[in-house]
């Protein structure tokens, strides 16, 4: 096994670790500039008094990780202006046509063992924030097997920082008692990656099953192609929520 990140421990390999940080494109400047320029032009709703939904703490799952064979757990703390979350996702699955054309020409699959860290966000409405999310993401790579319990050809971490927009919605917020604190959350999400611990992002291997030498790029997040557009509904409960103000 390849072993690449920065570790004091390494499994047989050599420890590597790249430093370098990806330029952003002008489009992909573009993007994150307008959506972090958005909460300045918004209305002010979200600091109204009246707010039902401020000082509330959300505790939220993810349902495509539940797809992916995996899980993610979620928690927000709302203030009257800014959102505060930490997220941590496990043992997500990505296979076939959940991976880039170039990762299944090499007949790979990759496992994230974890995918962990923190956003801050502006409460743009009631409903809607606006956030900067700094993420930390473990990959192993393995061949694809169906059961992903193949041996690991290597393993990296990778780090993005970006931006999403987070919106609530409650199905029962007309109603009295504890129903009102459910809550759906859909998401876009825009996270490239910045680093990663593979040397110049990418790993050069003797593939197994192509016989060939192949170049393996460090794995975005989200869709495949996508640079690292992410979009995802999360279910779960806001506490305190039972009595209207």
């Amino acid at each position: 096994m390849i072993h690449t990140e920065a570790s004091p421990i390494t499994f047989g390999g050599i420890m590597q670790r790249s430093t370098r940080f990806h330029v952003f494109t002008p489009a992909r400047l573009a993007l994150v500039t307008a959506l972090a320029m958005a909460p300045i032009a918004s209305p002010l709703a979200a600091q109204s008094s009246g707010d039902p939904y401020a000082d509330r703490f959300s505790l939220v799952g993810g349902v495509s990780q539940l797809l992916l064979g995996g899980g993610n757990i979620e928690g927000t703390w709302y203030t009257r202006c800014l959102s505060v979350a930490y997220s941590h996702g496990f043992n997500l699955q990505l296979g076939g046509s959940a991976l880039p054309q170039a990762f299944q020409d090499q007949q790979l699959q990759l496992t994230m063992p974890w995918t962990t860290g923190f956003g801050i966000g502006y409460r743009v409405t009631s409903a809607l924030d606006l956030r900067v999310d700094v993420k930390r993401h473990r990959f192993a790579m393995r061949y694809d097997d169906q059961d992903f319990a193949g041996s690991t050809i290597a393993e990296y971490q990778t780090t993005t920082v970006g931006i999403g927009a987070y919106y609530r919605y409650y199905p029962f917020a007309s109603r009295s008692g504890a129903a009102r604190g459910v809550v759906i959350v859909p998401s876009v999400r825009y996270w490239p990656n910045v680093s990663s611990s593979l040397p110049n992002d990418e790993l050069r291997y003797t593939n197994a099953r192509t016989g060939r030498q192949e170049v393996h790029q460090a794995a975005e997040q989200g869709f495949p192609g996508s640079g690292g557009v992410v979009a995802n509904v999360s279910i779960g409960y806001t506490f305190a929520l039972g009595a209207k103000r």
